[in-house]
């Protein structure tokens, strides 16, 4: 166990160090209406490209987007089409399907990846799934209609947002000891910053935050959004809240929001992005470095 820890903290160590060097956009969002991924920067500068088309079954479909940290591929699943796809995330090669539909109508929305091996995903009137990320196997770990989740490799925690039972709950990474937090109507998306003890979600207008652990109440930070909110992601390094919205009257937006609620959110990219539904930022490297341990040490204590 001793060395295949020290081969695991080596390669967490060449990861950082790769990303550093060659990772470009650090920025990736769902094109439902178009059927495409795409690619940006964090920081807001360049335009928005296109990595892949063709990324789902159908003529739409994108939805929910993770990063993995240990293979350097996003996940993203394909809404109504039901299936869970992946690419690399330097858009090389072709998105290929890594689970299919199980014939229930089970949306696939929300995906979050551990890291190490395991990917989660939300399949909407069904339950939630977990997986290998090589496609070799999942299972449902629990019923329900969730929509939106988020992986805390700290505590191998998982998040889960549910649009239609109006609640967000917490989990162990199996399924088991399934918690209420909170109700909340209209939970489209949410992230989630451990470190800071805070949970942060978006209906279609506002973007909450409230105490992680369900000690508190909910509170709007930033209101009157436009009423298009579909999508949020957290960046640790910055403190700072990514958003997606999608069908404004200006089209697709991006937007950024300090996560303590100072200030005023501020448009990072605004286009005809082909409605955005899903994103996910990667984190500079000594903060992804981090979460890989974190998820590696998470994975220990499962087994």
């Amino acid at each position: 166990m001793r060395k295949t820890l020290l081969t695991a903290l080596a390669g967490i160590v060449l990861l950082g160090a790769a990303l550093g060097s060659v990772q470009a956009e650090d920025l990736y969002f769902t094109a439902t209406y178009t059927n495409e991924i795409w690619a940006a920067n964090m920081d807001g500068s360049g335009t928005p490209s296109v990595l892949f088309t063709g990324a789902g079954p159908g003529s739409s479909g994108p939805v929910g987007i993770d990063w993995d940290t240990s293979a350097g591929e996003l996940f993203w699943g394909t809404g109504n089409n039901e299936e869970l796809w992946k690419g690399n995330a330097d858009g090389s090669g072709a998105p290929s399907m890594v689970y299919g539909s199980t014939g229930s109508f089970g949306e696939t929305h929300g995906v979050a990846v551990d890291g190490a091996g395991t990917v989660f995903f939300t399949r909407q009137w069904e339950g939630l799934w977990s997986g290998a990320t090589d496609g070799s196997g999942a299972a449902m770990i629990y019923g329900g209609d969730p929509t939106s989740i988020e992986y805390d490799p700290a505590g191998d925690l998982l998040y889960v947002g549910s649009y239609f039972n109006s609640d967000i709950r917490v989990a162990a990474a199996d399924g088991s000891s399934s918690t209420t937090l909170y109700t909340a109507s209209e939970v489209r998306d949410l992230a989630i910053d451990p470190a800071g003890g805070t949970i942060y979600w978006v209906d279609l207008d506002n973007i909450w935050a409230a105490p992680i652990d369900g000690s508190g109440t909910p509170a709007v930070l930033f209101g009157d959004m436009g009423g298009n909110l579909r999508t949020i992601d957290f960046d640790p390094a910055t403190g700072t809240l990514f958003l997606g919205e999608f069908d404004t009257p200006s089209g697709d937006m991006i937007w950024t929001a300090n996560a303590d609620g100072t200030g005023s959110p501020t448009t990072l990219y605004s286009g005809d992005f082909g409605s955005i539904r899903g994103l996910t930022i990667i984190p500079e490297p000594a903060t992804l470095s981090l979460l890989a341990l974190a998820g590696l040490l998470a994975i220990r204590r499962r087994r």
